[in-house]
């Protein structure tokens, strides 16, 4: 068997760099952004959201393990100093060119949004007003990875010491939360839909991709992960993914799907990244072009509303095409820019907080799928 599509030698934990890592990420806001752009029937956006989610817990947890190897310990200042930078450079600049265009435009965005962009509750902020249109509203995905990263590293550094329980409580933590769904579902039907937004309706599709870092590090877990992820456990999760998309009922949607989703990821991502049977499909993620956009999804995810509501105010477009296709290539070039302009000058500050001999990639950030658009007339059609 080749190089190219040989698995690699352990699953335990490492800061290096993971290029089929960055594939998925290209994955999931390819999703997003096709959904966006008019193509939500045939796009589950509402999976993009899902499928970063769960990249966030799998990579943070596996390089909170790697750091926690070789030092015995996490910086968790460091942490938040580097989430700062990796975040808070672009989506300030994000802010403000947004603020201030609709500003010029004679459309000021409220002060509440801005404030709940800055700090990060637009996912609550918009469950209470119901009424989201500037492209801020994008940001309440990045809210919601926020909130695991408020809390989960100072969770994961006082009790990595026992991993097994760890894993357990990580376990009964997303049955709580699938749990705590059914019962907003059932005492207020109503509100069913704002089970997509809120972090304590979500946040267990961020912790099953930590389930699947912690089972990684764990010997015990060896041979049940090798089942799973071999080509009839790959298969089965497969099959799952797709009852999650074409079965249409609005309970089991914002209810059982988030959960049925994040199971059936573990075996998909386990093959992708571990088993030699699917380098091929590992060797397509890794491609340069897959990769390059993978790394430029935080800002595509950033931008690609603002360039879809903005597009038709300045450069008013009445064909499909002109609108969608001319859209379309400019979020990629706005994204770019803010990657290579904002992101990348940033990324050398950052490595002054890594620990010694550590490699860490950015992890992938929060893309949203469905959040509130002034081309989407109810979130729902947007999911």
């Amino acid at each position: 068997m080749t190089a190219a599509v040989s698995a690699p030698e352990t699953t335990r934990a490492t800061s290096a760099y993971v290029p089929a890592l960055d594939g998925m990420r290209a994955i999931a806001v390819l999703i997003v952004v096709f959904s966006h752009f008019g193509l939500h029937v045939v796009f589950p956006g509402g999976f993009g959201v899902t499928l970063f989610f769960f990249i966030s817990g799998l990579l943070i947890t596996r390089l909170l393990i790697a750091e926690f190897n070789s030092h015995q310990r996490i910086a968790i200042g460091a942490f938040y100093v580097r989430r700062f930078l990796r975040l808070g450079p672009a989506l300030a600049v994000n802010i403000a060119v947004v603020c201030g265009i609709y500003a010029l435009l004679g459309e000021p965005v409220g002060k509440w949004e801005v404030a709940a962009a800055v700090f990060y509750f637009m996912n609550y902020y918009y469950v209470a007003i119901r009424d989201l249109t500037a492209p801020l509203g994008i940001l309440w995905s990045l809210a919601v990875e926020e909130h695991y990263y408020a809390f989960y590293p100072l969770i994961f550094s006082l009790a990595w010491v026992r991993p097994l329980r760890f894993l357990r409580w990580l376990l009964i933590v997303s049955a709580a939360v699938l749990l705590w769904r059914l019962v907003c579902g059932y005492a207020w039907p109503d509100t069913l839909w704002q089970n997509y937004y809120r972090t304590d309706t979500r946040i267990d599709s961020i912790l099953y991709g930590a389930v699947l870092a912690c089972m990684l590090e764990l010997p015990r877990f060896d041979d049940l992960l090798r089942r799973i992820g071999d080509t009839a456990g790959f298969a089965i999760a497969i099959v799952i993914l797709l009852v999650t998309f074409v079965y249409r009922d609005a309970f089991f949607r914002e209810t059982i799907r988030y959960s049925l989703q994040g199971i059936a990821l573990i075996p998909v991502f386990y093959a992708i990244l571990f088993n030699a049977r699917f380098g091929w499909l590992r060797h397509m993620l890794e491609h340069p072009l897959m990769t390059w956009i993978g790394r430029l999804s935080y800002s595509l995810y950033l931008w690609n509303e603002v360039v879809l509501s903005l597009a038709p105010k300045l450069l008013p477009m009445q064909s499909f095409w002109g609108h969608y296709g001319l859209g379309l290539l400019l979020c990629f070039l706005v994204a770019a820019l803010s990657y290579y302009g904002v992101e990348r000058p940033f990324m050398s500050l950052r490595r002054a907080f890594r620990r010694d001999g550590s490699t860490e990639r950015p992890a992938p950030d929060a893309v949203d799928a469905g959040g509130p658009t002034t081309l989407a007339s109810t979130p729902q059609q947007a999911r």
